[in-house]
C-alpha cells in the first residue's frame, strides 16, 4: 500500500510539471511546406487549431517555456511566473522576431532578447531567438511576433507566432520580476585600429574599389537560408573571373549549399572555394564554377539531383592570415589590390542588431555578441582611409534594399571584420569562338571595291582573334585582331557569281562561315544576271542626259564623254543576251 501511494504522489508531481489540457480536436503543429524555408525553421502557425490551455515548465523555476510548436495556444501565466519564448531564428540572414501585438497593460516584456547558436563555429549558423514576457494583471491578451527584416517592414513577413496569455494571480503589491538569464559578456573589441594599420604603405593607395575598375558583380539575396558562407564564396570568385575574364558569370550557390560534402547548408558552412579548384562530389564530372541558370538559387537545402555542367577553375586559395584571425589592415589592403575582392566574416550581431538597421552612411558600432568571433560571411571590394579613419567597402548577401545598395562603409577594426579572410587565384580561362557570320551586299559591279563584315560570337571570346578570308579569284587576307568584327575589302574584274569565306580562330576554337555575291556585267544594270531589253531601256530612259542634269547617272555613260547617246545604247546592245555564268 505504501508503494503505491509513492507511485500516486510520484504521478501527481509529474502531472504538475507538465500540464498541457487537450481539447478532443487538438492537431500537431507541422512545418512548412514552403520551398524558401530551410529544415531548422518550422514556426509556422497553424490555422484552425482549438485553443487549449497550456503551461510547460522552462529550464529555471518560475519559467513556461513556448517554442515554435505552440503557436495558436492559450497560455496560464501566474503573476510569479516568466514566459520564455524560444523561436529558431537566423540573424545571418537579416531576419529576426519582433513584437507585432502585445497589450502592454496586461504584458510586457522583461530582459533582452537573446540568440543561442547551434554552431557558433559555422558562417550562418542558425539557432533559438529567446523573448521573456510578464503578466502585469489577471485577463487574457494576444502576444504576436513576426519575423522579418528591418528594412522589408512593408512586405509580409516571412513567418509568425501568437498565443494567448492568460494572466493568474492577486497581482497585488509588486509584481516580483524574476531574474533573467543574461550570456555571458563577450570581450569587447578594440574600436579602433593600430595606427600603423590604418597608414596605407606606399605602394598602395589610399582609396580603393573595385567596383570603380569593373571587379564587382550584382548584389544577390541569400533570403531565408543561412548561406551566406556561399554567396561569399562564389562573389569572391565571380570578381575574380570578371577581372581576369572580363565576363559576368552568375555563380549558383545552390550548388554549393546542395552538393557539397562538408555537411553545409542553411545551417551554416565555411568558404567553399575547393569545389572550384579539385573537390568533386559524388554525381559530378568535374570540379568547377557551375553558373546559376545550371542550378538556380531555392534559399533551401534541395537535393544536389542530377550532374551539373562546370566551367571556370580557381587555381588556389589562401587566407590572408589565418583562417581564425582578423589579418592587419594593410595585409588585407594588399591581398584585395593584389588578387581582388576578398571573402571575409563578420559579426552582424544576433537580435535587433545595428548591422541590421543599417541604410547608409559609415557604420561605427562594434559588435561583440560573436564574443570575439564572427556569425555572417561577406565580401571586401575597397577601402577608403579618408573617411571616419578608414572604411572597407562591404558587399553583402541580403538583396540592394539594404544599406547602401546591398553595400556597408564599415571602419577598419569594428565588428571582428576580415575575420577568416581568404582571397582566390585565378589566370583566367579561354573563352573560345563559337561561330562567325560573314555580312555584306549580294549584288556588285565589276571593279567596285565592296566592304564585307565578319561577326564572332560570343562577344566575349577570347582575344587576339586570327581571320583568314577567302574569296573567289582573289588571294587570301589574313588578320590579327583584338576584336571580335573583322572587315575585309574586294573587287573582282570579271562579272559571275562569287563566294567569300572567312576563318576565325583563337586559343580556343575556330568557326568559319560564307556568303556569296553576284558580280554584275557593267551592262547588266539591274543585276539580274542577263544584259536584256531592261538594260537598254535604262540607258535609253537617259537620252541626252547630261553632266549636272537631275537624270544623270554616270553608269549609263559607256563611252565616258559627260552625255548619254546612241552611242552608249549600242554598247549595251553589243552585249545582248550575256547571262552571268
Amino acid at each position: 500500500m505504501k508503494k503505491r501511494l509513492i507511485a500516486v504522489k510520484a504521478l501527481i508531481l509529474a502531472l504538475a510539471a507538465f500540464t498541457f489540457v487537450v481539447s478532443p480536436s487538438r492537431t500537431q503543429a507541422t512545418s512548412s511546406n514552403d520551398p524558401l524555408v530551410p529544415s531548422w525553421f518550422t514556426g509556422t502557425e497553424s490555422t484552425g487549431r482549438a485553443a487549449v490551455a497550456f503551461q510547460r515548465d522552462g529550464p529555471n523555476d518560475g519559467e513556461v517555456l513556448l517554442k515554435a510548436g505552440d503557436a495558436g495556444r492559450q497560455v496560464a501565466l501566474k503573476d510569479d511566473q516568466v514566459l520564455v519564448v524560444s523561436l529558431p531564428a537566423n540573424p545571418s540572414t537579416g531576419y529576426r522576431w519582433e513584437i507585432d501585438g502585445i497589450d502592454g497593460a496586461r504584458l510586457r516584456q522583461v530582459g533582452k532578447t537573446e540568440f543561442r547558436s547551434s554552431s557558433p563555429g559555422l558562417l550562418g549558423a542558425p539557432g533559438e531567438q529567446v523573448m521573456r514576457f510578464q503578466a502585469l494583471k489577471q485577463g487574457t491578451a494576444r502576444l504576436g511576433l513576426v519575423y522579418r527584416r528591418p528594412w522589408e517592414e512593408k512586405t509580409a513577413p516571412a513567418r509568425s507566432f501568437s498565443v494567448e496569455v492568460e494572466g493568474q494571480g492577486t497581482f497585488t503589491g509588486q509584481t516580483t520580476t524574476l531574474a533573467t538569464p543574461t550570456p555571458t559578456p563577450a570581450p569587447e573589441l578594440s574600436s579602433e585600429p593600430p595606427a600603423s594599420e590604418v597608414q596605407s604603405t606606399s605602394s598602395l593607395p589610399s582609396t580603393y574599389n573595385w567596383c570603380d575598375y569593373g571587379g564587382c558583380t550584382p548584389v544577390k539575396d541569400q533570403g531565408l537560408c543561412g548561406s551566406c558562407w556561399a554567396f561569399a564564396t562564389a562573389g569572391a570568385a565571380e570578381s575574380a573571373i570578371k577581372i581576369q575574364d572580363g565576363l559576368d558569370r552568375d555563380l549558383a550557390e545552390q550548388y554549393l549549399v546542395s552538393c557539397n560534402t562538408d555537411d553545409w547548408g542553411c545551417d551554416g558552412g565555411w568558404w567553399a572555394f575547393h569545389y572550384y579548384i579539385d573537390a568533386i562530389p559524388p554525381g559530378e564530372p568535374d570540379a568547377g564554377a557551375v553558373y546559376e541558370r545550371d542550378f538556380p538559387y531555392q534559399a533551401s537545402g534541395v537535393p544536389c539531383g542530377s550532374s551539373h555542367p562546370h566551367h571556370e577553375k580557381l587555381l588556389s586559395y589562401a587566407y590572408v592570415d589565418h583562417w581564425g584571425s582578423v589579418p592587419a589592415v594593410a595585409d588585407l589592403k594588399q591581398a584585395i589590390y593584389d588578387h581582388g575582392p576578398v571573402a571575409v566574416g563578420i559579426c552582424s550581431g544576433f537580435t535587433d542588431s545595428p548591422f541590421h538597421h543599417y541604410d547608409g552612411g559609415v557604420f561605427d558600432y562594434d559588435e561583440t555578441a560573436c564574443g570575439g568571433g564572427v556569425n555572417h560571411g561577406v565580401v571586401l571590394v575597397g577601402w577608403d582611409d579618408s573617411q571616419e579613419g578608414g572604411v572597407w567597402y562591404l558587399k553583402n548577401s541580403w538583396g540592394t534594399n539594404w544599406g547602401e545598395d546591398g553595400y556597408m562603409r564599415i571602419r577598419y577594426g569594428y565588428s571582428n571584420v576580415g575575420y577568416g579572410a581568404a582571397y582566390v587565384d585565378y589566370e583566367g580561362s579561354v573563352n573560345p569562338v563559337e561561330d562567325v557570320a560573314v555580312t555584306g551586299p549580294i549584288s556588285v559591279s565589276v571593279y567596285s571595291e565592296q566592304t564585307f563584315t565578319a561577326t564572332v560570337s560570343p562577344s566575349q571570346a577570347t582575344l587576339p582573334i586570327d581571320y583568314v578570308w577567302e574569296a573567289s579569284d582573289l588571294s587570301p587576307v589574313t588578320h590579327s585582331s583584338d576584336s571580335t568584327i573583322d572587315t575585309a575589302s574586294f573587287s573582282w574584274s570579271e562579272p559571275g557569281y562569287k563566294t567569300i569565306t572567312v576563318e576565325a580562330t583563337n586559343d580556343g576554337g575556330s568557326a568559319s562561315d560564307s556568303h556569296t555575291v553576284m558580280v554584275c556585267h557593267p551592262c547588266d544594270f539591274d543585276c539580274d544576271g542577263d544584259v536584256d531589253v531592261a538594260d537598254v531601256d535604262a540607258v535609253a530612259d537617259r537620252w541626252r542626259c547630261q553632266e549636272g542634269d537631275a537624270c544623270w547617272d554616270s553608269q549609263y555613260d559607256m563611252d565616258g564623254d559627260g552625255i548619254i547617246t546612241s552611242v552608249d545604247i549600242s554598247k549595251v546592245v553589243a552585249h545582248w543576251d550575256w547571262s552571268c555564268p
